[in-house]
């Protein structure tokens, strides 16, 4: 089997993958597998055994529907695009929206030993809560953007929305935010 190089553009590899190419497969199955995890993982709400289930029908749906990748496309907007309508549809099945907004279990905090710790530990929770708490559009907006990083670009893409509308629900979600930890503000504090 001939050796791929470890840099070779994603959008190459997917090219072999439409080939056939089991090595390039698996070479974008390094590359994105734990990245995807962590995405299913966060958007489960800590849900391993589901977020698991899901990367492998990730990957499965990419072996699958490999003809549909354009390879003049860029691959990380495609796999998050798939990703993306994995989620949607998973929780449009559910009669209730309101299950993954129930914690089972509630976070441990171990208090260290300084107040900043302490308060860092308390904020870090909160937006945690919050974000888990978030409806499944705005909570996939804020792991796309500040989780995973991804420019307002790729997650207008992703989406399948304009820019303008995306930076608008990013303004909106961070006043949502904001308004919601200003019990973490300095500035308020005695």
């Amino acid at each position: 089997m001939p050796e791929i190089n470890p840099f070779l553009p994603d959008e190459h590899l997917m090219r072999g993958v439409q080939n056939g190419s089991d090595a390039d497969f698996e070479c974008l199955y390094s590359r994105y597998a734990r990245r995807m995890l962590g995405f299913f993982f966060r958007m489960f709400r800590g849900n391993e055994e589901k977020a698991q289930d899901f990367l492998q029908d990730l990957f499965m749906r990419v072996l699958e529907k490999a003809e549909t990748f354009d390879p003049d496309k860029n691959f990380e907007t495609w796999i998050f695009t798939v990703a993306s309508n994995m989620c949607k549809n998973e929780f449009r099945n559910l009669n209730n929206h309101q299950v993954y907004m129930q914690r089972e279990d509630p976070d441990e905090i171990y208090w260290q030993n300084t107040e900043s710790e302490i308060d860092h530990r308390n904020y870090q929770t909160a937006i945690k809560q919050l974000v888990d708490a978030l409806e499944p559009d705005k909570k996939e907006l804020f792991v796309l953007r500040f989780e995973e990083e991804l420019s307002i670009e790729k997650i207008a893409e992703v989406l399948s929305t304009k820019e303008g509308t995306i930076k608008s629900r990013l303004f909106y979600l961070k006043r949502l935010l904001a308004d919601k930890l200003k019990i973490f503000d300095p500035n308020l504090k005695d």
